[in-house]
């Protein structure tokens, strides 16, 4: 997850407009629904939410931030 995170960050500071579109609902969706597409097929379980629980900005980027359990 580190790896993914510093990827991500590598990106933006080399194309910071694409930040405001992290923030658009519409981008947001379309990324979860994918990821659990993804998480469903590789697990067989079908328990995800809906829509994606935590914020990009104030939560998933952040180095040191893991999901509870």
């Amino acid at each position: 997850m580190k790896a993914q995170r510093k990827e991500v960050h590598y990106v933006l500071v080399e194309s910071p407009s694409l930040a405001p579109k992290m923030q658009e609902p519409v981008w947001l969706d379309t990324v979860w629904a994918r990821a659990v597409a993804q998480a469903v097929t590789e697990t067989g379980l079908d328990c995800f939410p809906e829509e994606c629980p935590w914020s990009i900005q104030n939560e998933v980027l952040l180095s040191a931030w893991l999901p509870a359990e």
